[in-house]
C-alpha cells in the first residue's frame, strides 16, 4: 500500500462518524468517488451510492502516418515580429481559431446538459429500469432495443474516455458501512460532568481512564472518562466492572461553560488516531468499518481504469450498521441489485485467549476472509473463491452458521432476495480504541473484489441448485473443505478418494475390502403375520466410507419390501439411488440365529448356499455387469441382516 493510500485510510478513520452522525465521512467519500464514478448520490438515510456503469473503453486513436508534421526548419516568430504584424489600433481583429474552438466546446456542453437533464426531455418517454434507474440515472427508452437489454447512459463520457453503448449489465452492489461505535451525552450534572450511554456495542470495561472527543455544535471538546482511583475502591469492588451509567466524562471546564457548549444528545468518540506499527500493521479506532469504505473506493478506482466492465458497479457506503444494518436495508431496496457483496471486518483469532475450536482460526496477514453459511449465496461464495485462486490471492474461509452481524443479513432478504456474499478482513480487538489490521489484507481484498466484478457475465445467475456451478481446479474444493487448509486433511481426502475409485473399479481384494456393516433389527416394522416370510437380501453392494456411515446406521429404517404396502421400501430405494443393487430372494427364509454374513450368503440352516450368480454387480447403466470385467463391477459388499443377531436374540433385545 503506497503512502497516498495510507493517508486516505488515515483520513477516513480519524474523521468521526458515530452512528447517526456520519455526514463528515460521507463528504470525504463523495469527494473521492466523484472523480471516477458516473454518478454519486446520497439517500435520505445518509448512505452514499456511487455508480460506475458498464462500459467498453474505445481503442486509443493513433495519429496517421500521413499526418502533416511541423517543419523543423521553420523558426517561431519572435515577440518583435509578432508585434510588427499585429493589427493597428481601431482595426477589427478577426476571431482566432482558438476562440472558435472555445465557442464550439461551450455549445457542445450546453447540448450535453439538455440531453442528460430530465427537465429538458420531459416529453421524451422514460422506461423504469432495474438497478441503475432507481439511483436517479435518466434512461430514455430505446424502442429499437430488445426488452431485455438495458440502455446505459454514461453521464460523463469525457471523464474516463468511455462511450455510451447498449449493454446487458447485471448490477453489483458492494456495501461497506461508515459508522462507528461511540457514546452519547444523556445528562449534564450541576458540576459539569457528563453522563453517557453507548452507541452500538461498547465495552464499559475499556472506558475508565480513556480520552474521548465530545462533538458539539461549536466544535470538539477533549474529555476523559473518570473513575475512582484504586485506593478509594473497596476490595470487593475492584473485581467488578463499573457499569456505563456509573461512569462520567470530565471536560476540565467550569460547569457553566460545559452547559453552554454541550447539549444532551451530542456524540462522543474515542480520542485516538491512526498509526502504523510493527511489520505492515495499523492500529486505530473505527477500522470497523472504515477499512471497508477504503476498499469500496479503491475497487471503484480500479474498475474505472479497466479496459471494460460488464457489470454496473454500485459502491454503497452505508450508515447505522452498528445498531441494526439500517442503512443497508434502505440501500438494498433502492439499488435493487442482481448480486451483492457486503464488506466488513471479522474477528482475528490468532492471539491468546481465543478458543479456536469454537471460533475457528483467522489470522492477520492470511488474506481476506470469505464467509460461508446460510446468509451467503453458495454460487457467490464459489465465485469469490475462484476469483481468489485465479489471482493467486491468499484467502481464508469462515463458517457463519446463522445470520451474520453485517450488512449481508439485510441485503440477502431485500425485496424478493439478493444473492449475497461476505468478504472481511481480520481484525484484532474489535470495538476497542486499538483495533488492529494487516495492511496487506486490505490490498488483497481490493484485488479479490475487483477480480470478482470483472468476471461477472451479463447472463450470470445465482439460483442455488439451478445455476451452473463454477469450475475450479481439482484440488480447490478439497482445500476449501479442509477448513484451515491443513495438508494432513487434504492427504486424508485424497487417500479416501483413491480407495473409493479402487472399490468402484473392483481392484480391492478381500483382505483390503471395507468392513461389513449391518442394519440393526427392524423391531416393530418386522412382519407380524405368521404366514408372511421375511425378505432376504442376498446382495447389497455399498462401499463403507465415512460419507455413507449414516445410511448404514439407520437402525429403525426399513430397507426392503416384499409387497407394495410394506413400510420397508424407502431405504431399499435409497440404497439403489446410492449406486447399490440388492438382489432379493423372496423365497428364502432368514434364520434369526444366523450371523449377518451367513444370512447374506445363504449359509443358514435350511437355506441354499449363495453362488456367484447370486451376488450381482451393478453397472453405471443400472444393468448387471460381468463379474469378471473389473471395470464396472462393484467391490466391497455390505450384507444386511434382517433379524436380530445372536447376542441380541439371547438377551431379548
Amino acid at each position: 500500500m503506497d503512502k497516498m493510500q495510507i493517508e486516505f485510510l488515515k483520513t477516513l478513520v480519524e474523521t468521526p462518524s458515530p452512528t447517526g452522525s456520519e455526514e463528515r465521512v460521507a463528504n470525504i467519500v463523495r469527494y473521492k468517488l466523484d472523480e471516477v464514478a458516473d454518478e454519486v448520490r446520497t439517500d435520505t438515510m445518509g448512505s452514499v451510492h456511487a455508480v460506475l456503469n458498464a462500459f467498453i473503453r474505445p481503442p486509443e486513436e493513433t495519429e496517421p502516418e500521413s499526418a502533416e508534421k511541423p517543419d523543423p526548419t521553420v523558426t517561431p516568430l519572435s515577440r518583435g515580429e509578432l508585434a510588427a504584424i499585429r493589427p493597428e489600433e481601431g482595426q477589427a481583429e478577426e476571431p482566432s481559431s482558438a476562440d472558435d474552438d472555445l465557442e464550439e466546446a461551450e455549445q457542445e456542453i450546453e447540448e450535453d446538459i439538455e440531453e442528460y437533464d430530465p427537465d429538458y426531455i420531459e416529453d421524451e418517454p422514460f422506461e423504469v429500469k432495474v438497478g441503475a434507474s432507481s439511483l436517479g440515472i435518466p434512461m430514455p427508452s430505446a424502442s429499437s432495443a430488445p426488452e431485455e437489454s438495458w440502455r446505459i447512459d454514461v453521464l460523463n463520457p469525457a471523464k474516463m474516455g468511455r462511450d455510451e453503448h447498449e449493454v446487458e449489465a447485471p448490477v453489483l452492489m458492494l456495501s461497506a458501512h461508515m459508522d462507528e461505535i461511540g457514546l452519547m451525552v444523556t445528562y449534564i450534572s450541576d458540576d459539569g460532568f457528563l453522563s453517557v450511554a453507548s452507541i452500538g456495542g461498547v465495552d464499559a470495561a475499556i472506558l475508565p481512564g480513556l480520552r474521548v472527543d465530545v462533538h458539539t455544535a461549536s466544535g470538539v471538546l477533549r474529555g476523559v472518562v473518570g473513575r475512582k482511583p484504586i485506593h478509594l475502591i473497596a476490595t470487593d469492588e475492584r473485581k467488578t466492572v463499573t457499569e456505563l451509567d456509573k461512569l462520567v466524562i470530565d471536560l476540565g471546564l467550569p460547569a457553566k461553560t460545559v452547559k453552554e457548549k454541550v447539549q444532551v444528545g451530542d456524540s462522543i468518540t474515542f480520542g485516538v488516531g491512526f498509526e502504523c506499527f510493527g511489520e505492515g500493521m495499523a492500529v486505530s479506532r473505527a477500522l470497523d468499518d472504515k477499512c471497508g469504505v477504503f476498499v469500496a473506493c479503491r475497487v471503484m478506482e480500479e474498475l474505472a481504469s479497466a479496459e471494460r466492465l460488464d457489470a454496473t458497479f454500485v459502491a454503497a457506503v452505508t450508515v447505522q450498521e452498528e445498531i441494526g444494518t439500517r442503512g443497508a436495508i434502505t440501500s438494498a431496496h433502492s439499488i435493487d441489485p442482481d448480486v451483492a457483496i457486503a464488506f466488513d471486518v471479522t474477528h482475528a483469532t490468532d492471539y491468546p485467549g481465543i478458543d479456536r475450536t469454537k471460533y475457528g482460526y483467522i489470522t492477520l496477514g492470511g488474506g481476506p476472509v470469505i464467509a460461508k453459511g446460510p446468509n451467503i449465496n453458495p454460487l457467490v461464495f464459489d465465485r469469490l473463491v475462484a476469483a481468489a485462486r485465479k489471482e493467486g490471492i491468499p484467502y481464508q474461509i469462515e463458517a457463519e452458521p446463522s445470520v451474520t452481524g453485517t450488512d449481508a443479513r439485510s441485503i440477502q432478504v431485500s425485496r424478493e432476495g439478493v444473492p449475497t456474499g461476505l468478504v472481511s478482513v481480520p481484525l484484532r480487538y474489535m470495538h476497542t480504541p486499538t483495533e488492529t489490521i494487516c495492511l496487506d489484507d486490505l490490498v488483497n481484498a481490493v484485488k479479490l473484489i475487483t477480480r470478482f466484478t470483472q468476471d461477472l457475465e451479463p447472463d450470470a445467475t445465482f439460483i442455488p441448485g439451478v445455476s451452473p456451478a463454477i469450475e475450479m481446479p481439482e484440488d480447490t474444493r478439497a482445500k476449501m473443505h479442509a477448513g484451515d487448509g491443513s495438508e494432513a486433511r487434504i492427504e486424508e481426502l485424497e487417500e479416501e478418494i483413491k480407495k473409493l475409485k479402487a472399490t468402484l473399479s473392483g481392484e480391492i481384494g478381500e483382505e483390503s475390502s471395507p468392513s461389513f456393516a449391518k442394519i440393526e433389527p427392524l423391531g416393530d416394522l418386522a412382519p407380524k403375520s405368521p404366514s408372511a416370510k421375511p425378505t432376504k437380501v442376498t446382495s447389497a453392494k455399498l462401499p463403507q466410507f465415512s460419507s455413507l456411515n449414516t445410511l448404514t446406521r439407520l437402525s429403525d429404517t426399513p430397507i426392503a419390501s416384499s409387497s407394495a404396502d410394506d413400510k420397508r421400501a424407502p431405504l431399499f430405494d435409497a440404497l439403489k439411488a446410492f449406486g447399490a443393487r440388492a438382489d432379493v430372494d423372496k423365497d428364502a427364509q432368514a434364520d434369526p440365529a444366523a450371523t449377518p454374513l451367513e444370512n447374506a450368503q445363504g449359509i443358514s440352516e435350511g437355506g441354499a448356499e449363495a453362488t456367484e450368480s447370486d451376488i450381482l454387480p451393478f453397472s453405471s447403466e443400472g444393468e448387471h455387469a460381468d463379474t469378471k470385467s473389473g471395470e464396472e463391477s462393484f467391490g466391497g459388499f455390505i450384507p444386511f441382516n434382517l433379524s436380530r443377531d445372536d447376542e441380541d436374540a439371547e438377551e431379548g433385545k
